[in-house]
């Protein structure tokens, strides 16, 4: 099954449990070794679901249904959109069946689960509680860990559902995974191949564009780069990128991301070719640290100075890695548009 296929519809509830949907995307999780020795998608979610021991709890009714197939490094925005639609499908399911829904798990490759949760974040908020998990070894392997992280998953949002605090954080999208509950909103896939692959940096300095409530957002139709900085950078990619927009041979760039060195620094070179694209189409720029941990601060001096790209207008990814700025960025410029056509009208 691929992005083009039917998506499979949650069949009619008819137990008085709580419900949990699981929507399975592909990944690692629903892998087995071909005839080659490659991995590739072969497991549907309710095989996945099975394989967990997850379909005959008690506690809970379970829907299981997939709405892709795919390794999570072939997602496109528009598959995130389309996960996006299927969560709130889920809810507004249950509730039109008078149950209640417990929550939603996204069963999805690590390659770019940071960036779906973050998504989910951004465009659901606190309104479905949501988990999202997934696996580092396939389903054939003979300790493969996909089983328990969907169980994790499960008994995170029954427990979630049951507490007595009815915490809006906690009612926020997760990424469970190794044992671990995590934010959606500052975790991303620190190891490659460890069970607790995914690792959250506190969210007390993250990007101040962020939305704190659920939106309508669509995140496809939106062209937003991430550039690297290094030693040496000069801007050449800056102005490239810039003149073949002007030129009509890629579509416009409406906003950019770059990694920068330290505490949010670039070097002066490639610092003053984005202060000529902003200048030219205003263009918001948000600068994160290639650092893993403590964040951008923006406190030097100099051309390429932290201080000196907020003086341009540049913004701050706080401790958000450039693929969740990314999504959040997009998410501002979406809402910004939205308001400012609903200002027009």
């Amino acid at each position: 099954m691929d992005r083009n296929s039917t998506p499979q519809k949650p069949p009619e509830y008819t137990a008085s449990a709580p419900v949990i949907a699981i929507i399975g995307t592909g990944g690692t999780i629903s892998c087995t070794t071909d005839s080659n020795g490659d991995l590739t998608p072969s497991l549907s979610i309710a095989d996945i679901a099975e394989q967990a021991g997850v379909t005959d709890m008690p506690t809970c009714e379970i829907s299981c249904f997939d709405a892709m197939s795919l390794d999570s490094s072939a997602l496109q925005l528009e598959d995130i959109d389309a996960l996006i639609s299927e969560v709130r499908t889920c809810a507004e399911t249950t509730r039109a069946q008078g149950k209640r829904l417990a929550g939603v798990v996204v069963v999805h490759g690590t390659d770019t689960m940071e960036e779906t949760a973050m998504a989910m974040d951004v465009a659901l908020g606190a309104s479905i509680p949501v988990a999202l998990t997934g696996a580092q070894r396939p389903a054939d392997h003979p300790h493969a860990d996909g089983p328990g992280n969907l169980k994790d998953a499960v008994a995170h949002l029954l427990e979630a559902a049951q507490s007595s605090a009815d915490s809006p954080a906690e009612r926020r999208p997760h990424i469970v995974f190794g044992g671990r509950v995590l934010p959606a909103a500052g975790t991303t896939k620190t190891h490659t191949t460890a069970d607790a692959g995914f690792s959250y940096e506190a969210a007390e300095s993250l990007a101040s564009f962020l939305n704190t409530e659920p939106t309508l957002t669509r995140f496809s139709g939106w062209n937003v780069p991430i550039l690297d900085a290094y030693a040496g950078a000069d801007g050449q990619l800056v102005r490239a990128m810039m003149g073949a927009t002007r030129r009509g041979e890629i579509p416009s760039i409406d906003a950019m991301v770059v990694a920068g060195l330290g505490s949010g620094n670039i070097p002066p070179l490639m610092a003053d070719a984005l202060f000529e694209a902003i200048s030219d189409t205003g263009m918001p720029v948000v600068v994160c640290s290639r650092v893993l941990e403590g964040g951008v601060h923006f406190v030097y001096g100099g051309s390429g100075g932290g201080a000196n790209l907020a003086r341009h207008g540049m913004m701050s990814g706080g401790n958000l890695r450039p693929s969740q700025a990314r999504i959040g960025l997009i998410g501002y410029l979406a809402r910004t548009a939205a308001n400012e056509n609903s200002v027009e009208d």
